[in-house]
Order: C-alpha cells, then structure tokens, then sequence
C-alpha cells in the first residue's frame, strides 16, 4: 500500500468510494462505501487466488462499470497484469458487487515491478512500471485504449523505455501523472537503494493526437532518499495549474516538495526538518483550495511503522507542524485519494506489520 505511483482508493463521479488492496493470501481485495466512507466499507470482494501472489496493486476507474487493476504477479511471478474488473450497480448508481474478468499479462519477463498507472484526458490508461536485470534498470511504459487494446505510445506492442540506466542497476520506482491543461505526461523514479540518490525523469509531449517521449534526466534530483518507503509521489494543483511532486530527502527528515508548470519550470518549496523520529511512506495530496499536504508516519526505523499524520502548507503560506491522525505506532504504507474535487482530503493505510492486519480509511476536513 506503501507504492505511491499507483492509486489504492477512488471516489467516482456518483460519489461512491471503492477501496483496492491485495490481501496476506495474495488476493486483490475490493471494497465500496455508497455514502460517507466513514461509516465503513462494504465487505470485501476478492479475487480467485492467484498462481503468483498479486501485489502492488494501481487501480484505475474507465467508467462508473469498468475498473482496471495494474499489479505485480497473477500466473507468474514478477510479470505486470492487468485485471479488468466489472463493477455491478443499482439504477441509482450505488456499487452493489464487482466481478473479476480474464487477466492479461502486460510484460512476461518475470523481472518487473512497481506498477503506476493514471487515466488520461481522452479515455487512454497510461501504465509504467520497473524492470531490472543485472546489466539495465528501466521504467517501461504503455497506453490503453478501448479500440486497440494495449500498445506502446507509437501504436505497436513493444513497451516504450520511458527510463533507462545501465549504471546503477538498482530497482527504480516510478510514478505518472497526466497534466490537465496540456495533456503531457511526466514519469518520476525514486531509486529502491543508493548511492546515487536521485529522482530520474522523462516527459511524454501531446502534440492534440498522441503522446511521444522526450529526452530522460536521470539525475533531476540528487538528493532524494532510496527505498520503497520514500516513494516519489505526484498530484495536480488546479487553482495554480501546477504539478506538486514529493520526495524524502535522504539523510534528514524533511521533504523535497516542487511545482511544474506548463513549460516544465521547477519551482521548490521543500519542507523544514519535522519533528519525527523518521519520516517515511510520504503522499502529497492538493485540497480543493490550493492548500498542499503531505501524509506521512513517523515510524520507529527505516521501512518502519508508526503513527499516521500530516503536514500542511496552506495557500499563500508555509508549511506547519506535524498533526498526528491516527497514533498507533504499527501503521505502514498508505495511498491519497486520486479523484474527487470536494473539500475533503480521504486516505487509505495499514495497521499492523503481519496478519492479521487492518486496512482504515481516514477522512480529513481540509
């Protein structure tokens, strides 16, 4: 739940909230709420258990039926599937059920992870994800479409390299994200482990009929921390027009936080050190208002848990102390929500290490 790329909880356009995890049996579980999720979530449909273990799961919602889940595993491990899943509704629009359909398998090499996946302004998915050997580190991408099915931005079946590196063969973790306003896509990556510390980077332009990828940076930041509880994570800011992308600096506890605007000028507004013991599993999330927040956990070590909270830097101010949410100090991993344009910021995590364990669902007035 800790991925950041890829979202684990969304709001429709009837409102309804479906919540998606995989389970210690590595099932995918989905769960809906038809009115305020604080009330509680349905209880769960699961898939069939799998040949390989599902794991980190992006969801995205193609229309108030069609759900399509990206994640790790299914028929083999370390390939990248895709699950389509038909989401059954009343003539009033609430959820009633879900069902599962035939799974395909986006890249069978058997040495992939870390899926991202965003829904596009002309009704495309647009997927991302890592794939490693000993020799090359890449961030592989493709786009979906009703008509055509899955192919790379060009049209064919071959996944673009969005990223490459064949020096530091580390995992990379990727996130993606469509900007409203010019339709071009950003993929941002953390590195799994380090040195070097950076956040590689690549665009893919809209020329108003498709997409094509520009030149990579794979050293647009250098002093981001490494590790899947460090996630890059990215969100929309539409009062300014902006893209708001996080990351943890390695070495401190404060967070690198920068805009994009519609000519890729890079503007920082990087957190003071927080008064945490380790700051980790870090999402930004943009409210309504144009007010920034980050929520993370103040965990007990490295890739470790600890009690849920979140700092804010309100429109037109700087950034304040961290407010604890949720004070159990064996939470880990969390997702914002990815949709929804109401005045409410909803967020999913874990409590506990092990099974059993719990998924929660927060809801913060923003």
């Amino acid at each position: 739940m800790g991925t950041g790329g890829g979202a684990k909880l969304i709001q429709d356009s009837a409102g309804r909230t479906i919540a998606v995890y995989v389970d210690s049996s590595g099932r995918i579980g989905l769960a809906y709420a038809n009115g305020d999720p604080t009330f509680g979530f349905s209880v769960p449909v699961k898939s069939a258990t799998p040949v390989s273990s599902y794991a980190r799961p992006a969801a995205v919602l193609v229309s108030l039926t069609s759900l399509r889940i990206i994640v790790v595993g299914g028929s083999a491990s370390g390939v990248i599937t895709d699950v389509p899943v038909t989401v059954l509704r009343d003539g009033s629009n609430n959820i009633t059920g879900f069902t599962f359909g035939a799974a395909t398998v986006l890249d069978s090499s058997g040495t992939t992870d870390y899926p991202s996946a965003v829904f596009a302004h002309n009704g495309d998915i647009l997927v991302s994800w890592a794939y490693k050997t000993s020799t090359t580190s890449q961030i592989r991408s493709l786009k979906w479409d009703q008509v055509t099915g899955w192919t790379n931005f060009a049209g064919t079946s071959t996944p673009d390299v969005a990223i490459v590196d064949n020096t530091s063969t580390g995992w990379m973790i990727p996130s993606i994200i469509e900007r409203p306003d010019n339709n071009n896509v950003y993929v941002l990556a953390n590195r799994l482990s380090g040195p070097p510390q950076t956040l590689a980077y690549n665009k893919a332009a809209w020329n108003g009929s498709a997409w094509a990828w520009d030149g990579q940076n794979l050293n647009y930041e250098t002093n981001a921390s490494s590790g899947i509880e460090d996630p890059v994570t990215m969100a929309w800011d539409s009062t300014r027009s902006l893209v708001v992308v996080a990351y943890g600096i390695t070495g401190t506890t404060s967070y690198g936080v920068f805009t994009l605007n519609s000519a890729d000028v890079k503007t920082h507004l990087d957190t003071p050190s927080l008064a945490v013991t380790e700051r980790d599993w870090g999402t930004i999330a943009v409210s309504a208002t144009g007010d920034y927040y980050i929520f993370l956990m103040n965990v007990n070590s490295d890739q470790g848990s600890g009690t849920v909270g979140y700092v804010k830097h309100p429109s037109g101010g700087s950034w304040g102390s961290y407010t604890i949410i949720d004070s159990a100090t064996d939470n880990q991993g969390l997702s914002v929500r990815q949709t929804g344009s109401g005045s409410t910021l909803d967020l999913l995590y874990c409590e506990g290490t092990s099974a059993p364990a719990k998924v929660k669902f927060a809801r913060l007035s923003a």
